[in-house]
Formats: structure tokens, C-alpha cells, sequence
């Protein structure tokens, strides 16, 4: 019932570092582990129960929709040290992780990220519940929690071992009760996740990035969230990070520029560029990439036919389509019209 693929595509997405010391130490890092389409429906619950607990999921899972249960589950495992991503959508469900089960030794904790609509969580005596946007919520493993959402949504979740976060419980409790979309890095970190999962199933093999990244961001909105004194010092080791995704999620804007991203992290420009020079590549250039990369993509897009080559230029942050041709042609060596008609 549980489906398991090993990584076949080793292509690399530009700019990716890490990928090939990574396929040394694991030949699975990307798994397709659960897809009900082609399951009756009265295996279903049990394929979803066997694929959470492959996830390393040890609760009670009950589909709230028993005789229409659907699910699509994909877990990567990014480093040795147990770290996990999990992207899983489908209809409704109830976990609900007992005192019994929490003396069950666990290190880890779940950063997660629920879409929107009819869900609750509740941990520590405190219950957090579902808005008009996606949101965080921090799950401490080692304790008892119940979680249940009504209707058909995505969540993504990283397990870490908490011994990679150094940080104590306390300051693990506090961050997950105060938690919420006030937290300065709460949006970033939701696009971070998203993003996160992009690359994974484009690039499975750069997990080694990925990794870093995901903990240290984590141990940054932890810190955020509980008032723990290390917030400064866990927001200066992901200022590079979130410089980077904050591009990612705003290339197509075509007044992004260096000072509106120094604006978007409270630094002055001079520090921003201070910051970046460890890059191989120079800001300008890293958002003229993803642009590129967002335009190149879209034209290669069927469902995108119906849009001009200049619309496509515009929509990926080029108001000038001689601009936006001359950029392309140097970049992939072929005109915008030329790469689509391939």
C-alpha cells in the first residue's frame, strides 16, 4: 500500500550547492510515500496510518472523512541527523498523540506549516486555530498533542533533533504557545517551507542546503517567538538565508531593488551589501537569475500559451520586453519566442 521511489533525476537547480557530497550518504532522499488514487477506499485509512507512522508520525490518525479518504504523501530526508521535510495533502484528519505515547523517547520538534480553512492544535494547554492565512505552529514531540483538521488542506512539516537547535525546553514550550503571524519572521519562514518543498521535488539531491538552512532558520523563529535573548544572534546566522528567500518570493516585483530588501530586514544598504559578499553571485544578478528562471519556466508552460512573450517578461519583473529579450538571449543563448516554440 505504501509506495516508495528512489531519486532518479539528478538535475540541479541553478545556483544549488551540496548536491553531490549529498548522494554519498543517502541514496533515498527523496520518497514518494503515499498516494491513494489507486487504492480502494477501504485501504485507504490503513495506507495513511502506515505512511504517517513511516513518517515518523507516533500518534492516533483517524480520517475524519472515513469513506472518502484521499491523500498524497512525500517525505525527504535531508541530513543524518534524522532531519525530515514532509509535504502531505489530503482530506481530513485527527492525530492525536497520547501521555502514553509521549513517554516514547523523542528529540525532535515539528516546525509545521497548515494551509488555511477548518483546523485546531493544541499543545501546552493552549489551542491554535486555523485564519485566513497559512500558519506555523512549533510541536514538541516528547509532548502529548491533539490536532484535527475538518476538510481538505496541505501541510508541511520539518522534524529536527533538538540537540541541532541548542536550545532548552522552555524556551521550545514558550515559542510554541506565543507563536503567531505577529512574529517577524512567520511570514518568511512560511515562504521558506514552501519554497523548500519546490526544491526538493525539483532537486532532491541538494539536500545538504536544505538542511542547514531549515534548522537555522527554526532555531531563529523559536527564539523569536519565546523572547529568548539568543533571538540576535540566531536572526544575524540567517541574514544571508532570509535575504536569499526574500528574493526568491519577490523576484518578479520590478521595483525590487537593494533598498527595498535592506528596508524588508532593518538594515541600512552599506550593511546589506557588507552581508552579501561572501555570495558568489552579486545581488543584481541573483534577481535578474530568478527572474529569468520564472520567465524561462512560464514560457515553457502550456497553460501559459494564451499570454505574449512581452506579457510573460512583465509578469517575471521586465517592463521593457527589449530589456527582457536582450537578458534571455544571454542567459540561455535563444531568444524568449525561440525558447518556447522548442
Amino acid at each position: 500500500m505504501v509506495k516508495h521511489h528512489r531519486v532518479t533525476n539528478s538535475r540541479l537547480r541553478p545556483g544549488t550547492a551540496g548536491a553531490r557530497s549529498a548522494t554519498t550518504w543517502h541514496d533515498e532522499l527523496v520518497s514518494l510515500v503515499l498516494d491513494t488514487t489507486a487504492l480502494p477506499q477501504g485501504d485507504r485509512a490503513d495506507a495513511l496510518r502506515e505512511a504517517m507512522q513511516s513518517a515518523g508520525i507516533t500518534a492516533h490518525v483517524m480520517p475524519f472523512q472515513k469513506t472518502t479518504v484521499q491523500a498524497k504523501m512525500h517525505l525527504w530526508k535531508l541530513d543524518r541527523s534524522g532531519t525530515t521535510l514532509m509535504h502531505r495533502v489530503g482530506t481530513g484528519l485527527w492525530l492525536e498523540r497520547t501521555h502514553r505515547q509521549a513517554q516514547i523517547a523523542s528529540e525532535q520538534i515539528a516546525l509545521t506549516l497548515l494551509s488555511p480553512r477548518s483546523w485546531t492544535f493544541n499543545q501546552y494547554r493552549t489551542e491554535h486555530a486555523s485564519g485566513a492565512s497559512p500558519a506555523l505552529i512549533i510541536v514538541n514531540q516528547a509532548e502529548p498533542y491533539d490536532h484535527r483538521r475538518h476538510d481538505f488542506g496541505s501541510t508541511i512539516a520539518v522534524n529536527i533533533d533538538r540537540s541541532l537547535l541548542d536550545l532548552p525546553m522552555d524556551t521550545v514550550a514558550r515559542a510554541s504557545r506565543n507563536l503567531s503571524s505577529a512574529n517577524p519572521l512567520h511570514g518568511l519562514v512560511g515562504d521558506y517551507l514552501k519554497h523548500a518543498v519546490e526544491i526538493a521535488r525539483e532537486s532532491p539531491t541538494s539536500a545538504e542546503q536544505l538542511s542547514s538552512t531549515t534548522v537555522q532558520l527554526t532555531r531563529a523563529l523559536i527564539c523569536a517567538a519565546a523572547g529568548d535573548p539568543r533571538t540576535g544572534e540566531a536572526m544575524s546566522a540567517t541574514l544571508v538565508d532570509r535575504i536569499k528567500i526574500y528574493i526568491d518570493a519577490h523576484a518578479t516585483d520590478p521595483a525590487l531593488s537593494a533598498d527595498v530588501i535592506a528596508a524588508a530586514h532593518n538594515i541600512s544598504v552599506r550593511h546589506l551589501y557588507n552581508v552579501w559578499r561572501t555570495q558568489e553571485m552579486s545581488l543584481a544578478n541573483r534577481i535578474l537569475q530568478r527572474r529569468l528562471e520564472r520567465a524561462r519556466d512560464q514560457l515553457a508552460d502550456p497553460t501559459k500559451r494564451h499570454l505574449t512573450v512581452a506579457a510573460i517578461g512583465r509578469a517575471c519583473g521586465f517592463s521593457d520586453p527589449t530589456h527582457f529579450g536582450r537578458r534571455f538571449r544571454a542567459a540561455y543563448g535563444t531568444t524568449p519566442r525561440e525558447w518556447r516554440n522548442r
